[in-house]
């Protein structure tokens, strides 16, 4: 039986760092296509950042439309006039071959430490300091932030103090996964083991769990949380429908199990995701219940366990959709 681990426990502080053992370089990658409102907004707002006093930032736009469409959304944010920053175009399309892209620009360049954050989204101005203090204090391989979603149309109009992140965990937690939409690692054992982003994942999400999940297992570590470590993502209308939201989840589930599946035996997955369908599928089927007469707050949460059960059992047979194909914003 595989081993199971416990998560989402603080964990206690761990010596800090000195000055003289923490890297000297931080390359910051955004990937990106197609997206140059989205990808501006990020940009113009990574200029406003504040960069921790004993490490220098090296910035890394990288560009997955080989006719480089987010060139001018680049120029025009002006973000190197404020940070060290590179575009660059990765003319073979798919999710692990961009951020692999972005691991050889910021490796090249000699950088220890690098985040990811997504062209859809922009940091807080906070946002990097916490997220370096959050890693040193705890000495962590990987640091996971969270992201509050706000609406693209009303973004430039809102008071961005009362967002409320969409998970809310203590900093210092212990987490199971981290996503490439905000996160924080060190590049030692990339550099060192040859880790890379799996090119299977083109089309299909998955890249970033399955690539950081790698990482800590090669270096006995789970990610940590750092609450203040904020980011927004913009979230255009026909996102935020529950047809779509419920579609995310379906396709999720069926990521996740092709993730599995990329490690483990048919026979393994099979008994493994058919336990998480049928827990799926049984709570999400009471939260429905329940919520018919509580809140619709519950019967839309319940309506996306369903879609994650039926998701469980697409991927089990072999069903995946490259949704990664499709634009998915401005």
């Amino acid at each position: 039986m595989a081993e199971v681990r416990e998560f989402d426990t603080v964990m206690e502080d761990r010596p800090v760092l000195y000055a003289a053992d923490r890297p000297k370089l931080l390359a910051i990658c955004v990937t990106t296509f197609q997206r140059p409102m989205m990808l501006r907004k990020c940009l113009v707002h990574l200029a406003k950042i504040r960069v921790p006093e004993h490490l220098d930032v090296a910035l890394f736009v990288v560009d997955n439309d080989a006719e480089g469409s987010a060139r001018e959304a680049f120029r025009t944010s002006r973000v190197a006039d404020h940070l060290d920053a590179a575009y660059l175009i990765e003319s073979e399309r798919g999710l692990g071959q961009v951020r692999n892209r972005c691991l050889e620009a910021a490796i090249g360049r000699g950088a220890q430490l690098m985040a990811f954050i997504d062209d859809d989204e922009f940091p807080s101005e906070t946002w990097l300091v916490e997220m370096v203090a959050t890693m040193d204090r705890y000495s962590a391989q990987i640091v996971q932030g969270p992201v509050a979603s706000i609406p693209w149309e009303t973004a430039d109009d809102m008071d961005l103090t009362s967002v409320t992140p969409n998970r809310q965990r203590k900093t210092g937690t212990e987490i199971r996964h981290a996503r490439a939409n905000n996160v924080l690692f060190d590049l030692t054992l990339p550099v060192t083991e040859g880790l890379r982003f799996d090119p299977f994942f083109r089309f299909v999400p998955g890249e970033d769990h399955d690539f950081f999940d790698r990482l800590g297992k090669l270096s006995g570590t789970a990610p940590v949380w750092c609450a203040s470590g904020l980011v927004y993502e913009l979230v255009p209308e026909e996102r935020r429908c529950l047809r779509n939201r419920l579609k995310r989840s379906y396709l999720g589930a069926a990521a996740n199990v092709l993730k599995f599946r990329r490690h483990h035996s048919a026979i393994t997955t099979t008994g493994f995701y058919i336990n998480r369908a049928s827990v799926k599928a049984v709570t999400g089927a009471a939260k429905l219940l329940f919520g018919l007469v509580t809140s619709k707050k519950r019967t839309i949460t319940g309506l996306r366990d369903l879609a994650s059960a039926a998701g469980y059992v697409a991927g089990m047979a072999g069903k995946y959709k490259e949704s990664y194909r499709e634009l998915d914003g401005a």
